[in-house]
């Protein structure tokens, strides 16, 4: 019983690591060359506060922003990532240079480490965020949201007003597809309704990643629909609120 056990076990990590390798081949094939076009193109679009978040769909190096996220880890071992390798090829190796002399011992992880942009055109700065693999991290949630809000505070610092993340952990992080588009919106919403300025966010995806885009658009549809019935119950609350003042003028009156 125990051996038949054992080797079910084996069965399913073998099972496991195959999906794993599949989902990775099928990222590094997306990342690796750059979509035909000038321009990304922008599927959706949600307004929170006085901000902006959209999806766009394209090339991350190609997006109009500030600043560029990317995952890695810990120890910034810069390019040895499939999407972190597109950046330091559009960037350069000064990137990679900087980011050795800042950071020689590496950063923590659910952390972001910053170095200039390079030869990216129209980008100011990088920001290398680091994560741990989806099966060693305990509380995935919180590493989301230490990552967002990292970023969106140091974009502020810097006096920056937009920045394009791609879906983050989603390649060989292991990071499901459902929870990543669940966690990253919820987190950035939550930030943009707290933050009085104007920012505009961009989600970008690479145009060979169909399901995954697919998902992120669901994800933006319910938020849009959720937001929408808030604004609508908003406003019936206000207009109950004038007819009960009018009544009670009409009645002193």
């Amino acid at each position: 019983m125990q051996e038949e056990v054992e080797n079910l076990n084996i069965q399913k990590e073998n099972l496991q690591l195959n999906e794993k390798k599949s989902y990775s081949m099928s990222y590094l094939n997306s990342y690796s060359s750059v979509p035909s076009g000038n321009q990304n193109k922008e599927l959706r679009v949600l307004k929170i506060g006085n901000s902006f978040l959209k999806l766009e769909v394209g090339c991350i190096i190609k997006t109009k922003a500030d600043v560029i996220v990317s995952t890695n880890s810990k120890s910034l071992d810069l390019g040895s990532g499939v999407l972190s390798k597109l950046l330091i090829q559009a960037a350069g190796n000064s990137v990679i240079d900087e980011a050795k002399n800042k950071y020689p011992n590496g950063i923590n992880n659910n952390s972001i480490a910053i170095t200039n942009a390079g030869n990216i055109s129209g980008v100011k700065y990088l920001f290398h965020a680091t994560l741990s693999h989806f099966r060693r991290e305990k509380n995935a949630s919180q590493a989301f949201e230490n990552i967002i809000n990292a970023s969106f505070i140091e974009l502020r610092s810097n006096g920056l007003t937009s920045i394009s993340l791609p879906a983050l952990g989603a390649g060989g992080f292991g990071y499901p597809s459902n929870f990543v588009s669940k966690q990253m919106i919820e987190c950035i919403t939550n930030f943009l309704k707290l933050d009085k300025n104007s920012l505009n966010v961009n989600i970008v995806l690479h145009e060979k990643e169909t399901e995954l885009i697919k998902i992120f658009e669901n994800e933006f549809l319910s938020c849009d629909k959720s937001h929408l019935k808030k604004v609508q119950s908003e406003q019936k609350l206000k207009d109950l609120n004038h007819k009960i003042s009018f009544s009670n003028l009409k009645a002193k009156g």
